[in-house]
């Protein structure tokens, strides 16, 4: 029976080992799309923020669990492994659900997306709020893009074209204008293109949700398998 008991104490820690890779890479996952999404802070909804943030907490819970986990395994306590089973339960449904947010934020990105921009493009020459300026000039430039759909709803807002709609020759800043006879304007929308780069990071966020929580469920069905064990063990050894 001894044996028994340290074969199953060194496979829960051998589990919870990669329980805590498991957490690494969820906290990995989301503080890079935290990082990549802050900088677009002004142009995403709540939704978009929020789900990283959601991912860091899970990562971060993993890391207590496990060692919950190792004590109750050390111990060969069978109320703390049934804890740890609780707590694996309730991880693997947050990572579930943080999964399926991510693919319903990346079906419903181009609405949302239209929703949080449209709002701001009259602010562009709004001298009080230059900041909204450097953020649709940094998006246009780096996703060469131009407006919703195109450059006429800068047309409709504001009556003009901004430089960052066209690709500036070197050299000809200061008499550079961007027009739409301009043959460097960007025929793309704001919405497509960078729509279509948060949509990758929504399903990098629920393809992360999604597999480690299928990953955490082998885990709880093993967890459960080991709490049994202790219980026979320890009813057997009583008898």
């Amino acid at each position: 029976m001894p044996d028994s008991e340290t074969c199953i104490k060194y496979t829960l820690f051998i589990f919870n080992f990669f329980f805590v890779i498991t957490g690494i890479i969820i906290l990995s996952v989301g503080l890079t799309v935290q990082g990549i999404y802050h900088g677009y802070s002004e142009f995403l909804s709540s939704q978009f923020l929020s789900l990283p943030v959601f991912l860091i907490v899970i990562g971060s819970i993993i890391f207590f669990v496990a060692f919950f986990g190792c004590y109750g395994a050390w111990r060969s306590n069978y109320c703390m492994i049934l804890t740890f089973c609780g707590l694996l339960t309730i991880i693997f449904i947050l990572e579930l659900a943080a999964g399926i947010t991510g693919y319903i934020l990346k079906n419903s990105t181009s609405s949302l997306i239209t929703d949080t921009l449209q709002p701001t493009m009259k602010d562009y020459i709004n001298k009080e709020k230059p900041h909204i300026a450097t953020a649709w000039d940094d998006i246009q430039s780096r996703f060469g893009c131009c407006g919703l759909e195109n450059y006429q709803d800068w047309v409709t807002e504001i009556e003009g074209i901004p430089l960052s709609c066209c690709e500036i020759p070197h050299g000809i800043l200061n008499t550079f204008t961007c027009s739409n006879e301009t043959t460097t304007l960007h025929e793309v929308g704001c919405v497509a293109s960078f729509g279509s780069f948060v949509q990758e990071h929504a399903r990098s966020l629920a393809l992360a949700g999604i597999i480690l929580a299928i990953v955490q469920l082998f885990g709880l069905l093993f967890a459960c398998m080991v709490a049994r064990r202790i219980k026979y063990h320890r009813v057997s050894g009583y008898e």
